[in-house]
């Protein structure tokens, strides 16, 4: 977002990829111009993933936990 803000360039990007969330206008907040696309674009899964050592370690779940629900009351569906 820094270069195309600092150019002439366009950047095609999910509005999402503009920063935080509980930012207003992350736009303006980056110092740049948002527009919707006019069409429809498809969704897409978002994933996470981790080793398998790791998953069942109390700290690294509750991490996760705490990732997920961020996540959920930023972009709820």
């Amino acid at each position: 977002m820094r270069i195309a803000g600092s150019s002439d360039l366009i950047a095609l990007v999910p509005r999402t990829s503009l920063g935080n969330p509980f930012v207003k206008d992350p736009a303006a907040f980056l110092g740049i111009r948002s527009f919707d696309i006019p069409a429809r674009m498809p969704e897409f899964p978002i994933s996470a993933i981790w080793h398998p050592r790791v998953d069942a370690d109390p700290a690294q779940r509750w991490f996760r936990q705490q990732v997920i629900a961020v996540c959920k009351r930023a972009y709820p569906n």
